[in-house]
């Protein structure tokens, strides 16, 4: 089975890589792409074939690189693992040859947006850090940039104890109560009844 990971330099593909390689009960090979010459990134070593492709931004250019590939080498499935690549399959997925699966296109926006998402979780009965729309008499706060990922776009700070405080009071950011705890983060590839197929742990940076 020849399955194609694009972006390899990036954290989500890499992990991705090391999980399918530890596959031993059916022959895996997995093929990798990204911008980067082959030897120019270290991930590019990991894979047991690497082409280098076309940015993602040209995206008549992407699109016919991804369907070559796939009609010359008969790639039987490619793994998503990117925010940016996401939307280009969404956009393209009539247009794509390689199989694969993706998320409806509501989904995707709400999760562009970690307020919305946050919002959309709480109205499914999941807990989540109380939303702050005034900080007004609160102590220890998150604050969060709306568009962000990879844990960046996060600010601790105590509102009662801070001799200075970074101005993330406009509408790229929002606040939450900050929660005393241990975080457990993981990325979990499932079907599309919610059953988990791969579960990858990872390190949150904040």
């Amino acid at each position: 089975m020849r399955i194609l990971v694009n972006n390899i330099k990036s954290t989500n593909s890499t992990l991705l890589v090391r999980q399918l390689k530890r596959i031993r009960s059916f022959p895996v090979d997995v093929w990798g792409t990204d911008i980067s010459a082959a030897g120019h990134i270290a991930s590019s070593n990991f894979v047991d074939r690497y082409f280098q492709a076309p940015n993602i931004n040209n995206e008549k250019e992407y699109l016919q690189f991804i369907n070559e590939l796939s009609d010359k080498h008969k790639i039987d499935y490619l793994f998503v693992s990117t925010d940016k690549e996401v939307r280009f399959l969404n956009r393209h997925k009539d247009e794509i040859t390689i199989p694969f699966d993706n998320c409806p296109s509501d989904t995707i926006n709400i999760f562009q947006d970690k307020l919305e998402a946050n919002r959309s979780i709480e109205k499914m009965g999941i807990k989540v850090p109380t939303i702050y729309d005034s900080l007004f008499g609160k102590d220890k706060v998150i604050f969060r940039k709306r568009c962000s990922v990879s844990s960046q776009g996060i600010y601790i700070v105590d509102l009662s104890k801070a001799s200075h405080i970074e101005n993330h009071f406009h509408t790229d950011w929002f606040a939450q109560k900050y929660e005393t705890g241990t975080t457990y983060v993981v990325d979990i590839f499932a079907d599309k009844n919610g059953s988990p197929k791969l579960i990858l742990p990872r390190k949150s940076l904040e």
